[in-house]
């Protein structure tokens, strides 16, 4: 896990010739450590306290994510992997950073291959080396939850295994579009009666020969079970000069469809997979962390202008890292240029929203009714960040009914 890095200083933003509420003391009972704003259409901020203090933005850093991957790949991008098979019938399965490639899909290529009259496999090796990743995603704590899971450019489902375990500690495929794996067996035995959803590398692991494992033993039994033979070995290998590509396959899903799951479900897998990927599109294959950093960091100079790049500093693309840091004023920027795509977002309590939790991190960003972006930045112990949202939205509507000549009741509105 690595340090915190945020200021302790704040300062109270103010619009030259623009009233700004001082609005801290109002929600002292709310926010010890933490700030807020609130921007109008034109971005210009009206609302907000502690604008430039540097707060750890946990998953909201996942709209900068999205924001970076339309910019650099485009919403119409489609992911692709490749098939290679050489002179001994041994297949190859190079990837390039999918992170959904399902069970379903793994059924469709599978057809396709049968269709090209391959018939027996001597053997199958998944190709990872376009991503050249040591460990696990900056911030993951190697849980058995799905959500920690590892990246890899080859990878299915997540990274994580559907298990089903009975009162007799048999363990068995949770899915029906998923064949029982040996890997199942391995990393269900001993779990509790129940159906669990398991993170691949759970207690450790090599993410690129766990997940090149995983993936082969998931296409093996695929095959088998439409009629595809498969004997030989399996596991991790990069493809040969000598074997032929005889597959590309273009995930269905567009990058917009792709964003929406990230940010509906809020997957850190998906996330990683679009951070990593924009790395090595804007500076070549294989994908690292400090790659795609630097990719995110220029999105953030191209958006947002010099004057604002610096801050934020991201080092993943889920924010699981306490290393990331950003000020409530660089998001309610990134908001203003995501608009486009901002009901891709949730709705939660009446607003757009993307939450970001962490322990001690609760913050929440998005969109009013009104299509005016928010930012709740709460890095303390005490959650109050739906109370405050409430709070704020109830103001939020007051300034603008009383910004028309018209007069509310605070009280309905409770």
């Amino acid at each position: 896990m690595l340090p915190v890095l945020f200021f302790i200083c704040s300062c109270l933003f103010c619009v030259p010739g623009q009233a700004v509420h001082a609005a801290c003391p109002d929600y002292s009972n709310l926010i010890k450590n933490g700030g807020y704003g609130i921007a109008d259409s034109s971005g210009n901020v009206t609302d907000g306290c502690n604008l430039d203090t540097a707060y750890i933005p946990a998953s909201v850093v996942k709209i900068l994510t999205a924001l970076s991957a339309f910019r650099i790949l485009g919403p119409a991008y489609r992911f692709t992997t490749e098939f290679y098979l050489d002179d001994n019938q041994v297949l190859y399965i190079k990837g390039y950073g999918d992170p959904l490639l399902l069970s379903e899909d793994v059924r469709r290529i599978a057809s396709r291959l049968k269709a090209q009259q391959l018939k027996h496999i001597r053997g199958l090796f998944i190709d990872n080396s376009e991503y050249a990743l040591d460990d696990v995603p900056p911030g993951s704590s190697n849980s058995s939850n799905a959500y920690d899971a590892p990246v890899a450019a080859t990878s299915v489902n997540f990274n994580s295994l559907p298990v089903r375990v009975d009162t007799r500690g048999r363990v068995f495929s949770s899915e029906p579009q998923t064949p029982w794996l040996p890997l199942m067996q391995e990393i269900g035995h001993g779990r509790k009666p129940g159906t669990h959803r398991v993170n691949i590398c759970v207690g450790g692991c090599r993410p690129k020969t766990t997940a090149a494992r995983y993936t082969s033993e998931l296409f093996i039994g695929v095959f088998k079970d439409i009629g595809i033979t498969v004997s030989g070995e399996s596991g991790a290998r990069t493809v040969p000069a000598i074997a032929k590509r005889i597959f590309v396959y273009r995930n269905p899903r567009t990058l917009e469809e792709v964003v929406k799951n990230m940010l509906y479900y809020s997957s850190n897998f998906i996330a990683n997979q679009l951070f990593l990927v924009c790395g090595a599109k804007r500076f070549g294959y294989p994908a690292t962390w400090e790659k795609s950093a630097t990719a995110i960091q220029d999105v953030l100079q191209e958006a947002l202008g010099g004057d604002m790049s610096d801050a934020a500093e991201v080092v993943d693309g889920a924010g699981l890292s306490r290393q990331n840091k950003m000020s409530v004023r660089s998001m309610l920027k990134i908001l203003e240029v995501f608009v486009p795509y901002k009901l891709l977002l949730r709705k939660y309590r009446g607003v757009l929203a993307k939450t970001g939790t962490l322990q001690g991190v609760y913050n929440y960003a998005g969109y009013f009714p009104d299509g005016n972006p928010y930012v709740i930045f709460l890095n303390q112990s005490k959650n109050n960040r739906a109370t405050l949202l409430d709070r704020l939205k109830i103001g939020h509507l007051e300034d603008n009914l009383f910004s028309q000549g018209q007069w509310i009741n605070k009280t309905n509105y409770n």
